[in-house]
């Protein structure tokens, strides 16, 4: 059986620690599965917009770099831990009423060397 969270939020979005450190808190437990999947928030609307002014979203303008850092932390975390990190993705569009909000988690186990 494997030790997992497939849904793990960094401070990309709404998360309070940095990749690294997630990867040393999850590594140091034992998971031997993470998937970093941070917020892609919609900016049609006002929560939306509010959400990329407050940094609580990965912006189409650094999702490279975002890609970059989990595919380097996946290395480390997996020479270091024995731990795979799965790059992911929450797309999320915020609205004032339930039924028009959504999120949907992606997940990408594609690997660059």
């Amino acid at each position: 059986m494997l030790l997992a969270d497939l849904h793990v939020h960094s401070r990309w979005s709404e998360g309070k620690l940095k990749i690294q450190e997630l990867v040393d808190l999850f590594g140091s437990t034992g998971h031997d599965v993470i998937a970093i999947t941070d917020h892609i928030v919609n900016q049609d609307n006002l929560l939306g917009k509010t959400a990329h002014v407050l940094s609580l979203s990965v912006t189409r303008e650094r999702f490279g770099a975002y890609r970059a850092e989990i595919e380097r932390e996946a290395r480390r975390a997996w020479d270091r831990w024995r731990m795979v990190v799965i790059p992911g993705c929450e797309l999320t569009r915020n609205a004032f009423t339930r039924g028009r909000s959504a999120h949907a988690p992606a997940m990408s186990t594609a690997r660059t060397a």
